[in-house]
């Protein structure tokens, strides 16, 4: 079921079956996993394509900065890029979403216009918020 795009990023339905399938080990295991998504929105908010530029440079940034055990995927095949941030233990998970949040704005800024990062929008979610995006 890999059924990955070069660069190892999965195709949507391929990603979404790993995310429902992790959701459940951890929800066996007791913990939670985090999805990260990134998308860009227009100025009422609505989301809009990212496009071939910007969709690279965002898989590029998350490659960069996602451990071994993270997979990257389409959410929303040219809509939304997300990350399937596999279990962390104890108070290291709001610290580890953070600063990775953090190094992806900033990975992001250095590689991007600043007409274009305005309308990137980066979130870590549970699984059951992901549905209101």
């Amino acid at each position: 079921m890999r059924e990955s795009t070069p660069g190892d990023v999965y195709r949507e339905v391929a990603f979404r079956h790993l995310l429902e399938s992790e959701t459940r080990r951890s929800a066996r295991s007791g913990q939670t996993c985090r999805i990260l998504l990134v998308y860009c929105s227009n100025a009422q908010g609505i989301i809009v394509p990212m496009g071939r530029h910007l969709s690279t440079v965002v898989i590029d940034s998350l490659s960069g900065n996602l451990r071994a055990t993270d997979c990257i995927g389409w959410y929303r095949d040219e809509h939304i890029v997300g990350a399937l941030l596999a279990t962390m233990r104890g108070n290291s998970v709001e610290d580890g979403h953070n600063g990775l949040q953090l190094r992806l704005q900033e990975s992001l800024r250095a590689r991007l216009y600043p007409e274009e990062t305005w309308s990137v929008q980066i979130r870590v979610c549970r699984h059951d918020e992901v549905a209101q995006i």
